[in-house]
């Protein structure tokens, strides 16, 4: 197998540039806290806020739906939420939308208004529409929509390798 480079860093840094420009555009007089998915996101989620120009939180929330490499469909929190969202909108930063299920609107969205938040809303790098199984998922700042492959690269991994890419690539 011969990997490719499906998405060069000059076409993800132009992505994030426009991105934020509608990020600031929407939230220019609210406060807004950026929420990153770990672990996948960090990448993006770091890139794209030091282009965001209004003043925002930033926090960190983990949660896994695997065990033992199986999709139990049961979301564990790996990591607790590191910021205070009461009062404030919501944007949750996602490296990729895959099935939906780890980002269901059925279930992270809701604890984030049961804690608070006045809104949220979702911005991820990737979405593969094809494999999407939870339909309730609304993608409201999405960089690409690809294929159904597997990908890594810029923090997204293939058995823990190669996150730190500056682009996307995947096995031909």
């Amino acid at each position: 197998m011969k990997e490719k480079i499906l998405i060069s860093k000059k076409e993800i840094d132009a992505k994030i540039r426009e991105l934020a420009q509608h990020i600031d555009a929407d939230y220019a007089n609210d406060e807004l806290v950026c929420l990153g998915i770990l672990n996948g996101a960090v990448v993006f989620f770091s890139d794209l806020v030091r282009q965001i120009s209004i003043k925002i939180y930033c926090g960190f929330v983990g949660f896994s739906s695997y065990e033992n490499n199986i999709n139990t469909h049961n979301l564990k929190y790996t990591l607790p939420l590191t910021v205070d969202v009461k009062n404030k909108h919501v944007l949750i930063v996602e490296d990729i939308i895959d099935t939906g299920i780890s980002i269901s609107n059925s279930h992270i969205y809701n604890r984030l208004i049961d804690l608070g938040a006045l809104s949220v809303k979702l911005c991820a790098l990737l979405s593969k529409p094809s494999k999407q199984i939870d339909i309730s998922v609304k993608i409201d700042y999405l960089g690409f929509e690809i294929p159904d492959i597997y990908v890594y690269g810029y923090g997204m991994d293939n058995n823990g390798l190669y996150r730190n890419l500056d682009c996307i690539k995947f096995l031909e």
